[in-house]
């Protein structure tokens, strides 16, 4: 007897290679529509539709490859018994379909079921370029006059070039590494016994390594807040590994009595210590959030992952100002507002402080646990607004709190995050940190045209002043700092040739300084923009790089 109904068939196709082992990625979809169908075959009065839903196979350490193959009859009597092989790969990854590589719907298999299985394979890719795969499936039918077969050779599938085996990709650039976040720790506060620099100027060593949960061993840098408080004069402080001092600065400060808090990212010396020059006669608090750990093959946990320069939180318009002494819960991970993955470790922000109610400290954490006797910027008076980058440790949820000592409204930008061990291997995201040195300076006018104005923009070649491999890098870690603002205004740092975002970097009083530490993704020839609204001088010091 022949069948006359019409026989749906809707295959979806999954499959990864690694690079030293077998892996696996899978897609499962449901039965597709022949209107939403790429390939059509006839095979003895039924119409075949296959449909490719996933074509970009990722790197995974699971131990097999799975190809899922699912479908659905629609004529409201029994189906024909059906048979889907897979026949091979139009280039061999290495590795081999597994045994079992046909599946089978059974005779009789009730009508308008849907029925879903799949085949296992193997691979091992080394190559390192990407390589479009095609796959051939030999569809078989079984009816009342015989057995007949439907040839639908289903494209394309691409393995990313991050599948190479370490051997083939080589080492990663000198000195990368992954970031590891912590729970907030203070490493160093002079007020605690041994008092202040001196003046003119004192430089003196911090122990880093085997304090605070870091570890003496593995270190490539070190992230800390680092606060200048009780200044005697004007000044500035400058922290580096080891050495002779470079000329850079990290944070500074206006006059007697301020207080600035800026973000460092440093490598460590030899000793385990870093060195920090301070020529205002302050008192100096460090506090540690996180270190980069060396790496020398892909890795999954601690990639940096840049996202669009996004404000998170706005409490002017969005409401929920902290009061003083209460802490502001704001989501990161799994926000609604940018993509950033529920499992991400940490995240790059920017917080600033708005209409402080009068002076004091804001502290940023995890949310979750207790607030630390910690802090990351710093207000002097009421109505200041101050800006400071944070590199946090996410809660369990995803969260972190954000605690006012003197309570006022509250801004946080997010630029990007860290992964976690759930995801791919890569060398995307590594941190490589460069010898500090001075990329930028508008008053310098040898090479600038000068201060800029009002809402004017200006590019900094930072990738290019300190030779970044423009191959392998992706962002720019620096520390910005406006100089003698002609108003009370703000700054943002941001890619060069990208849109304005709605977010800033710098909130400075006019005729002050004020430091941040940026980070941002690298534009044509290596550049950062820098666009200031209100006037001021630029500085812009290189502090290392992440791999794109």
């Amino acid at each position: 007897m022949r069948f006359t109904k019409r026989a749906v068939l809707a295959t979806a196709l999954a499959v990864a290679a690694m690079s030293t082992g077998p892996i696996a990625n899978s897609a499962h979809a449901e039965p597709q529509s022949p209107g939403g169908s790429t390939l059509q075959k006839d095979v003895d009065g039924y119409t075949l539709w296959t449909k490719l839903t996933t074509k970009n196979a990722t790197c995974t350490n699971t131990s097999a490859g799975t190809w899922s193959v699912d479908w659905v009859f629609s004529a409201m009597v029994q189906s024909p018994e059906f048979t889907t092989t897979i026949t091979g790969v139009s280039i061999p990854l290495g590795g081999e379909l597994a045994a079992g590589n046909s599946l089978s719907q059974p005779k009789s298999y009730p009508a308008s079921a849907y029925r879903a299985n799949t085949f296992t394979s193997k691979g091992n890719y080394t190559g390192t370029a990407d390589v479009t795969e095609t796959v051939n499936f030999i569809n078989t039918i079984k009816s009342g006059v015989g057995t007949r077969n439907g040839s639908d050779v289903v494209d394309t599938y691409t393995v990313k070039s991050p599948c190479a085996s370490e051997l083939v990709l080589g080492s990663p650039p000198i000195g990368s590494g992954v970031f590891v976040p912590l729970d907030p720790g203070r490493v160093l506060d002079t007020r605690n016994g041994t008092g202040k620099f001196a003046l003119p100027e004192e430089t003196r060593s911090v122990k880093i390594l085997g304090e605070q949960n870091v570890p003496v061993t593995g270190v490539t840098a070190v992230v800390l807040n680092v606060t200048a408080t009780q200044a005697a004069t004007a000044g500035f402080v400058t922290v580096w590994p080891q050495g002779d001092r470079p000329t850079a600065s990290n944070l500074n400060l206006d006059g007697p009595g301020s207080t600035v808090a800026n973000l460092v990212t440093v490598p460590v010396g030899v000793d385990g210590t870093v060195r920090a020059y301070n020529n205002s006669g302050s008192h100096l608090i460090f506090d540690v959030m996180g270190y980069y750990r060396s790496v020398t093959t892909s890795q999954r946990a601690g990639r940096y992952q840049p996202v669009p320069l996004t404000r998170l939180v706005d409490t002017r318009s969005d409401g929920g100002a902290p009061a003083a002494g209460q802490s502001l819960r704001v989501q990161v991970a799994a926000s609604t507002r940018v993509a950033i993955p529920a499992d991400a470790t940490a995240a790059v922000l920017n917080v600033t402080a708005v209409n402080s109610r009068q002076a004091g400290f804001t502290t940023v954490y995890p949310w979750g646990i207790i607030v630390p006797n910690t802090s990351n910027l710093n207000t002097n008076h009421e109505g200041e607004n101050r800006a400071n980058q944070v590199i946090v440790k996410l809660g369990a949820d995803g969260a972190i709190g954000v605690f006012s000592d003197p309570g006022s409204d509250v801004l946080v930008d997010v630029a990007g995050y860290f992964t976690s061990g759930s995801a791919g291997l890569s060398r995307s995201g590594f941190f490589v940190p460069s010898d500090s040195g001075r990329a930028h300076d508008t008053r310098e006018t040898v090479a600038t045209i000068g201060k800029p104005g009002l809402l004017a923009t200006r590019d900094a070649r930072a990738g290019e002043v300190f030779k970044v491999d423009m191959t392998y890098a992706g962002s720019v870690v620096v520390n910005v700092t406006a100089v003698n603002a002609t108003n009370t205004d703000f700054l943002t740092v941001y890619q060069s040739g990208a849109p304005l975002p709605i977010t800033s970097t710098i909130n400075v009083e006019q005729g002050n300084t004020a430091p941040n530490h940026a980070t941002t993704a690298l534009g044509i020839s290596a550049d950062i923009a820098v666009f200031t609204h209100g006037g001021a001088d630029i500085i812009v010091d290189d502090l290392g790089w992440y791999t794109k």
